[in-house]
């Protein structure tokens, strides 16, 4: 994963975990050789409101809806070449699409505007619950995806305001059926060690909230609805024989970094 993000006053919780999911699939795919940010912001304000899973940039969105705009873009930009432009201390409109900095993202400045990342789909890593209680999902299937991935993940957040570390237990956090829904994020692991064995998901309220930026919560149960609407972007990767051999070398090497050699 990259760095914890901040996306201040602006609704656009489900761009950030898009993006993220984005940049995670780079970096895996690349055995870590491309670790870097791209653009929320373009997610957030090029993202049409139509279709059905339309989009209002700081109004709140979905996953499918910035996998689907992505899909057909020239590409997802880096932070440096779209910035985030939202305020991160008051509420504020949501920036114009800079369309002309998007057509030109694969153009013939691309050496200068710098990389960016191809997306051609998305899947889900359990069946999604659009409905009901949603207490039946299949989080057997989320554990094994996330052996291999972040997932994006959208969740019920009503009580995380007062989150400052530790295990979230289902009951503390509240329904978790579909309706629920209001902010995205991202899961990256998992304990299963612990005393309280949980999920440890990545948030974007910036690195001072939480567990530097993270949450834990508690596994035995679809806590907060995370298992909902758990989504994996697919992107592209123009790489040699050798670069995937090569990935899947660093890959390995990653996994058990991340699992302390188990």
């Amino acid at each position: 994963v990259t760095a914890i993000k901040n996306q201040g006053q602006c609704g656009s919780c489900w761009a950030f975990s898009a993006t993220e999911a984005v940049e995670s699939q780079m970096i895996l795919g690349t055995g870590g050789k491309l670790a870097i940010s791209l653009s929320p912001q373009q997610v957030a304000s090029c993202s049409p409101s139509t279709g059905k899973y339309g989009c209002l940039g700081c109004n709140g969105g979905f996953t499918e809806g910035a996998y689907e705009y992505l899909k057909s873009s020239p590409g997802l930009a880096n932070a440096f070449y779209i910035p985030y432009g939202q305020s991160l201390t008051e509420t504020s409109a949501t920036l114009a699409c800079p369309t002309e900095k998007v057509e030109a993202i694969a153009g013939p400045m691309e050496q200068l505007s710098g990389g960016y990342a191809t997306v051609t789909g998305y899947h889900y890593a359990t069946a999604p619950c659009t409905s009901g209680g949603c207490e039946k999902q299949d989080l057997n299937k989320l554990k094994k995806a996330l052996e291999h991935t972040p997932v994006s993940v959208c969740v019920n957040a009503g009580s995380w305001n007062d989150y400052t570390g530790g295990v979230m237990t289902s009951q503390a956090c509240g329904p978790m059926g579909a309706m629920y829904q209001d902010h995205c994020v991202m899961a990256t692991g998992f304990n299963t060690t612990a005393p309280t064995p949980y999920w440890i998901v990545r948030n974007s309220w910036a690195s001072t909230w939480g567990e530097e930026g993270y949450i834990y919560l508690e596994m035995a149960k679809n806590t907060c609805g995370l298992a909902d609407d758990a989504t994996i972007p697919e992107v592209k990767l123009d790489l040699t024989a050798e670069e995937h051999a090569e990935a899947a070398v660093k890959r390995e090497a990653m996994y058990q970094r991340a699992t302390l050699g188990a």
